[in-house]
């Protein structure tokens, strides 16, 4: 793998490593093994400060290879990590956030876990992490979390969320209690973005949007809706430019009742 250094080489390896996803992560695992930090950042300039290797199945020995490499580019205007459905589940992540060190201030502004499976230990990691970035975009997906979770990441929306636009939080956040706390916050934020895939919502979810008229999107899919529940939240939601209904089990009169709202 020293032989990078080679201009004549990375003139071949540069389109490989930002073209294909399973070079990009046999890279990764080079330079791990080489342990070299110069040989990173010039990695992280050939990818123009973004991971991007969503929809890519990852082993643990590939999570502790990525958590090495944005410990060496992530205080490097490094700015983006999409990790979106690659079967991660609290160990993938556990592995990776050992190899960064949270004392750090990072340029990161978006970060996607969407579609994996966290559970407590994963997304307090992630937390830890997050608290070290200037995040505009944080999308999770959870299995289930604890109540004691819930806490940790309505204190983590208070102190760092201010930044946030869009803000995805599908999953099992301990029901409908543990979901209205986190909204409590929420509200008071300036998403223009936010996704509640398969939130197991139940009745009274709407009175939980109160504070969304600046949204421009609004993902619900995966929730059985009460299409009249759904029609005062659309008249908040003034901004509105995009919404998700996908397996809600709304029929095509419930969408022209929508459409009249």
């Amino acid at each position: 793998f020293s032989k990078l250094r080679s201009e004549s080489v990375r003139e071949v390896i540069g389109p490989m490593v930002k073209e294909s996803k399973p070079v990009l992560v046999s890279v990764l695992n080079s330079l791990y093994e080489a342990q070299d930090a110069s040989l990173c950042l010039y990695v992280s300039h050939l990818l123009d400060g973004q991971l991007d290797l969503k929809n890519t199945s990852l082993s643990h020995g590939d999570c502790i290879s990525i958590g090495y490499f944005l410990s060496c580019v992530l205080t490097a205007s490094f700015t983006k990590v999409d990790l979106q459905s690659c079967s991660l589940d609290d160990l993938h992540i556990d592995l990776m956030m050992k190899e960064v060190d949270p004392s750090k201030h990072f340029c990161l502004s978006y970060l996607s876990l969407a579609y994996n499976m966290l559970g407590d230990k994963g997304l307090q990691r992630v937390l830890e992490f997050a608290r070290c970035c200037q995040l505009n975009t944080l999308l999770l997906s959870v299995e289930k979390v604890s109540m004691p979770l819930v806490y940790n990441l309505t204190e983590y929306l208070k102190a760092e969320g201010r930044g946030l636009q869009r803000l995805l939080l599908d999953g099992d956040f301990s029901g409908m209690e543990g979901l209205a706390i986190i909204m409590a916050v929420v509200n008071k934020l300036k998403l223009t973005y936010l996704s509640l895939w398969e939130n197991h919502l139940e009745e009274g979810w709407m009175d939980m949007l109160q504070g969304v008229s600046d949204l421009k999107g609004l993902n619900l899919a995966g929730n059985e809706i009460n299409i009249t529940s759904l029609i005062p939240v659309l008249k908040r939601s003034l901004q509105l430019e995009g919404l998700s209904l996908s397996d809600c089990g709304i029929d095509d009169g419930a969408v022209t009742i929508l459409s009249q709202a």
